[in-house]
């Protein structure tokens, strides 16, 4: 489970145990399918939390990038800076377009499993702005440098 250090994982073994029908909640030997159903709103929940986490970190970036001065002007003046700015724009941007149509999918029950699972993974690869953010944001707002004690290690 990437990115879920404090959700611990733990086997669970039914030997010899008997449900009454009346007490299944889905067709016999059916229980992985519906796991596995599952997953498609946690991942998105995952891949959705962590992009709006992504836009909070390039706002915040990006005020302490016009308030910082740096040989005699703002940071965000620096052309490289503006660059990395928009890179990272671009890359929330997109995963944004791509939540919203594995979001569609899942709605419209025709949800891809493994397309959801590479967006989650996806996300995560993203937490690598959220540490280019670090060196902008730390002396900004008090939100950011707690997000920055929480993610940052």
């Amino acid at each position: 489970k990437m990115g879920w250090h404090c959700s611990d994982t733990a086997t669970l073994y039914f030997d010899n145990v008997e449900v009454p029908e009346e007490n299944l909640i889905g067709p016999e030997g059916g229980a992985f399918l519906g796991m596995m159903k599952n997953f498609n709103g946690e991942r998105l929940g995952l891949a959705n939390s962590s992009n709006a986490f992504s836009m909070v970190c390039l706002e915040e970036a990006l005020e302490w990038a016009k308030m910082r001065e740096t040989f005699g002007k703002p940071l965000v003046q620096h052309q490289v800076i503006r660059q990395k700015l928009a890179m990272m724009t671009q890359k929330i941007y997109s995963t944004q377009v791509w939540s919203d149509r594995c979001t569609m999918a899942l709605q419209k029950g025709k949800a891809h499993g493994g397309e959801i699972a590479l967006l989650k993974v996806h996300k995560h690869l993203s937490i690598v702005l959220v540490r280019l953010v670090k060196f902008w944001a730390v002396p900004a707002t008090s939100g950011v440098l707690r997000l920055n004690a929480f993610i940052v290690k």
